[in-house]
């Protein structure tokens, strides 16, 4: 305020200045006429009247920036704004960090199942997502004609089976006769040649109960090869795990072992032990002096947000021509859902 009372005050000594001017040259007596003043005098009342607007115009531009509200001058400047609690800044990975690559997230048992003969698929068992068992049945194949086959070979094993009873029940009753005759012949009431006889029919008897027996086998193992034939048109898990993917649909040919073609399909799932997930990234041949087994490894998921710890586990004993880098597995010490094969994680070498 008291700057502003001072500028007022300079304004109004020039604005009395100014009066003062205007009167000196104003001031000549009325009996002299305009005439009789002097040119001089004229262009001397001039220049007095414009050094006086100039004065005027400067204590004008001197005053203006006092005429600011005082509340506006006294406003204090305001504050930075703080950044948005929805906008999440990552914090930089702890420890002494050596290295800092990017790698994926990557399944160390990942098998795709598929029957073991081909077949068409009728049944699925399970899809995209589920958390399967080992040995779990998954899908199955047509098995019409197997089932027939197998069918039969019972009937056959039953068939050798039955000879094996016939042959044993021929083998002692020969056995019967012979020992009749022995006795016959020790009382000399039978004659050498009905004694050689009868163990010939002995000995028949015993190699047809071998024949049937072994025919019996045979039928055994050929129910066992057509059960097996049974078991081949199903897909099992082959350890516990995660479906990954579903390859092939109802009503699609597989055809397991070949390149496959058309509507063939080669395997019906893709399971992944997630149990058996880890890192895997590429190291410059630069730093790879860097990196050692075992070694401590602190990671983090870019989607996510969510850091890993785990350790080195191996370092391939091959580079990469192309990208001059070497393959680095790490073995991850943290298990969570939301770690996902195939996902771009961010490590540091401790």
């Amino acid at each position: 305020m008291s700057q502003i009372q001072d500028h007022e005050d300079r304004l109004q000594e020039r604005r009395l200045l100014l009066r003062q001017l205007g009167q000196n040259l104003g001031g000549t007596p009325p009996a002299a006429s305009a005439r009789s003043v002097p040119r001089w005098a004229l262009a001397s009342g001039s220049l007095l009247l414009l050094a006086a607007a100039g004065l005027a115009l400067q204590a004008w531009r001197d005053s203006a920036p006092a005429l600011v509200p005082a509340a506006v001058a006294a406003a204090p400047l305001a504050a930075p704004t703080a950044p948005s609690a929805s906008a999440t800044v990552a914090a930089p990975l702890g420890g002494d960090i050596k290295l800092e690559v990017s790698g994926t997230i990557s399944a160390a048992r990942v098998a795709t199942v598929s029957p073991r003969t081909m077949g068409q698929l009728v049944e699925t068992l399970s899809d995209e997502g589920a958390r399967v068992q080992r040995g779990q049945l998954l899908a199955r194949l047509d098995d019409r004609q197997a089932r027939i086959d197998f069918a039969l070979g019972q009937a056959q094993l039953g068939a050798a089976a039955a000879n094996v009873h016939s042959a044993e029940a021929a083998l002692r009753e020969v056995q019967r006769s012979l020992q009749r005759e022995q006795g016959l012949f020790e009382q000399q009431f039978s004659s050498a040649a009905r004694l050689s006889s009868a163990q010939a029919a002995v000995e028949t008897a015993q190699a047809a109960l071998g024949g049937a027996r072994a025919a019996q086998q045979v039928a055994a193992l050929q129910v066992q090869r057509l059960q097996q034939a049974l078991e081949d048109l199903l897909v099992r898990a082959p350890f516990d795990g995660v479906v990954q993917a579903r390859n092939a649909q109802t009503g699609e040919f597989v055809a397991p072992g070949s390149a496959g073609g058309g509507y063939t399909r080669t395997g019906v799932f893709t399971i992944v032990d997630m149990d058996s997930l880890e890192i895997v990234v590429d190291v410059n041949e630069q730093h790879i002096h860097k990196v050692h087994p075992g070694q401590r490894v602190a990671a983090e998921l870019y989607s996510q947000r969510l850091r890993l710890e785990g350790q080195v586990l191996r370092i391939m004993p091959s580079a990469d021509r192309a990208k001059a880098t070497v393959r680095v597995r790490i073995r991850l010490d943290t298990r969570d859902p939301q770690i996902l094969p195939d996902m771009a994680v961010k490590v540091a070498f401790l």
